[in-house]
């Protein structure tokens, strides 16, 4: 098949562009349809982006295209199989008509392709994100028309529903305490209440459908209320089964009557006022497993309702009712478990309720939400003043918090498929990496420092819950494919895998500092086999501050009374410099720096070894006799490999030699001393000028340039 001529590629572009352009005025269409309050379907716009080539409308919507190009196109011609003139005007088909349009002008030339690069710029930058790195960055895309949107249109019902319930709660309270009348009565009285406003919603429906539906909820609301005031928690009428069977009846129908009428302000009216009915009807001495029992069933009928159902404003109102539970279960405090209560409130409602029932896009966003709930309980436990107050609480405590970490790490794995999402179903923008590391790197260390917080003991008692939270994210990034997501679990693997290191060397006694050098290099061996970005800052984090303090250990030993190199301040010097040439052979893209660490390392520590060994005289004619030792071997291995760097630092420290033979045999009291201490420098420094001036033996960093006809190549 012969290449497509100028004028054919200029006739696909063309047509191309009215295509687009007929998908450009069915979305306009859209846009006043709903600006002028009817539902988008197929109006006149959408037939017309759909019309075949030389309609009116189509002439209308590409008005700048003559005609004669429209008859060029047109025209019968050979080469590449003609483009369809017709365009779906859904997403997919205008998206695939910009990539067509694209594909089209790379074919026609340059400047074609360049048209619609401005167009394609946000897809490069996402497929680019993982190779970049971490991008933490949050943006936040609430204006101000959608801030009071969503205050007028569910603020202010959000607040006629709690002011309802609170005059019902409020009456019920009262009249359990004043009112001469039976408890019989009193709930009575507000199931009345109840059916008067289903009555009014049913009668409203037809003609208002917004309203009478949040009229129906508003009762299905007070039912709740009535069946926790008739609960123990207030009139004690009847048993706690049965005001929570009551409820959760209540919450089934609100469910399914929110989920068939497919109303949002209806689910949000009838949830939000079953979840504060507890609130508003007791004075706060009611029982914290009665509030989780009946707040887990509000929330899992709520959830289920949700079902199908892409709402954004409910998924922050059933975020909001968790945070409300949450706070009311650690206002009961350790006398009756509340923080073990709250964490598995937010995890059951979590696994049971959005796992199944959140739909793919907001599954994760909602997940978070309830899983940052869990993580607060478990910091509120650390607040816990006197562990003896219920005997076994600080035990369950911890069991607690183990298994909330588990679970929730169980939960990032099964939907790490599913887009991140946001917070709370669109509180702050899209297309950060942050979210990735809340799942999977702060709200399993909030937990972990929950943990180790709550001691009940030494040595294994935490390295055990350390190390375990350690093995399920390194399971977590195993399983996951190179990216974000893998990156922020590696980091809890190695805070895991420290922590659990340094509380297990407490009962190695005076190896425990040695011992963090074992995990450093694990991390840089793993970094082999499991790509991250996180292994080897996470080892030279590790490494770093732990050889400092390892190297400083040495100065605080008495001068002239330790035997250089055999102390337990050595060894734990000399394993830190192990670490770090192990990490230089284990690496291949750092492996420089590494070596350059463990040569500064190993310089520090003779250094160190020698400055105080056996007596000043012999300590002073040792650190003179390194200095020089060292300048030479320097210059030596510089010249070998042809290493410029190597010599230069190897003269430098032949200067630093000679200045330690003048300032430390000018303090030696032994003559001989100090004629020893100046003739090993010169002899030293004699043998460097020699090196440097043997005619023929010239440092060189590159090959002998060859020559043709008298000329460098």
């Amino acid at each position: 098949m012969q290449p497509a001529s100028p004028e054919e590629r200029l006739a696909r572009l063309e047509r191309l562009v009215e295509r687009m352009s007929g998908d450009m005025f069915a979305l306009r269409q859209e846009v006043a349809q709903v600006r002028a309050g009817a539902a988008p379907g197929p109006a006149m716009g959408r037939q017309q982006a759909t019309a075949p080539t030389g309609a009116p409308a189509r002439e209308q919507a590409t008005a700048p295209t003559g005609a004669p190009a429209r008859e060029q196109a047109a025209a019968p011609r050979t080469g590449p199989e003609p483009i369809p003139a017709a365009a779906p005007t859904t997403a997919f088909g205008r998206g695939q008509a910009l990539r067509d349009f694209k594909a089209a002008g790379a074919r026609g030339g340059n400047a074609s392709a360049a048209s619609v690069e401005d167009a394609t710029s946000d897809d490069r930058r996402d497929g680019e994100a993982g190779r970049r790195g971490p991008d933490f960055s949050i943006h936040s895309h609430w204006t101000a028309d959608g801030v009071e949107k969503a205050a007028g249109r569910y603020g202010m019902l959000a607040l006629a529903t709690i002011t309802g319930l609170a005059a019902v709660g409020t009456f019920i309270s009262w009249a359990a305490a004043r009112v001469e009348i039976g408890p019989e009565a009193q709930v009575g009285i507000g199931v009345l209440v109840a059916l008067a406003l289903a009555v009014a919603g049913i009668r409203l429906l037809p003609r208002e459908r917004s309203f009478g539906g949040v009229l129906l909820g508003l009762a299905l609301a007070v039912t709740h209320v009535c069946a926790w005031g008739a609960g123990p928690a207030v009139l004690d009428l009847v048993p706690a089964g049965v005001a929570l069977s009551l409820a959760l009846v209540a919450s089934a129908a609100l469910g399914v009557f929110a989920h068939r009428e497919d109303d949002e302000p209806l689910w949000c009216a009838g949830f939000g006022g079953a979840a504060i009915a507890p609130f508003v009807t007791t004075d706060g001495r009611g029982s914290a497993v009665l509030l989780a029992l009946y707040g887990g069933l509000v929330m899992l009928a709520g959830c289920w309702a949700l079902r199908g159902r892409e709402w954004s404003i409910a998924g922050r109102v059933l975020a909001v009712v968790g945070a409300l539970y949450t706070g009311g279960l650690l206002a009961a405090g350790e006398r009756e478990n509340g923080p073990a209560l709250a964490m598995g409130l937010a995890m059951g409602v979590a696994t049971l309720g959005v796992l199944p029932f959140a739909g793919e896009g907001m599954r994760r966003s909602r997940l978070r939400a309830f899983g940052i709930l869990a993580a607060i309980a478990a910091l509120a436990a650390l607040d816990i003043r006197d562990p003896q107050l219920v005997p076994g609480s600080e035990t369950m405590i911890i069991v607690v918090i183990g298994a909330s970490v588990l679970l929730w790490l169980w939960l990032v794995d099964r939907t790490a498929e599913l887009p991140a999402g946001t917070l709370l179903d669109g509180i702050a923008g899209e297309g950060s990496t942050a979210w990735d590391w809340v799942d999977a790197a702060f709200i399993p260390l909030a937990f972990l420092a929950a943990l180790l917080g709550i001691r009940v003991g030494a040595g294994w008692n935490d390295a055990v819950p350390a190390a375990a939270i350690a093995g399920a994210s390194a399971l977590l990034a195993w399983r996951r494919a190179e990216g974000p997501l893998r990156d922020a679990a590696v980091f809890t693997v190695c805070a895991g895998a420290l922590l659990a290191t340094w509380s297990a060397g407490e009962l190695a006694g005076e190896w425990q500092l040695a011992l963090m050098s074992v995990p450093a290099v694990a991390f840089v061996a793993a970094n082999r086999s499991l790509r991250a970005s996180t292994w080897l800052p996470m080892a030279a984090l590790t490494l770093i501050p732990a050889t400092s303090g390892a190297l400083s250990t040495l100065g605080e030993r008495a001068d002239f009374a330790y035997t250089p190199f055999l102390t337990m301040p050595s060894f734990t010097a000399m394993a830190f410099v192990a670490a770090w040439v192990a990490a230089s052979l284990l690496c291949a893209e750092r492996a420089k720096a590494f070596r350059i660490a463990a040569w500064i390392a190993a310089f520090v520590l003779v250094h160190q070894e020698l400055s105080g060994a056996i007596s000043p005289t012999v300590s002073t004619l040792l650190i003179i006799s390194y200095y020089a030792v060292t300048a030479v071997a320097l210059v030596g291995a510089g010249r070998h490999f042809a290493n410029a760097s190597l010599r230069h630092v190897g003269l430098v420290m032949a200067l630093v030699a000679a200045a330690a033979a003048g300032r430390g045999a000018a303090r030696l009291d032994a003559v001989w001393a100090q004629i020893a201490g100046y003739l090993v420098t010169s002899a030293f420094l004699l043998g460097l000028a020699w090196w440097y001036r043997r005619r023929g033996d010239e440092p060189t960093d590159t090959a002998p340039q060859t020559t043709v006809g008298g000329m460098g190549t």
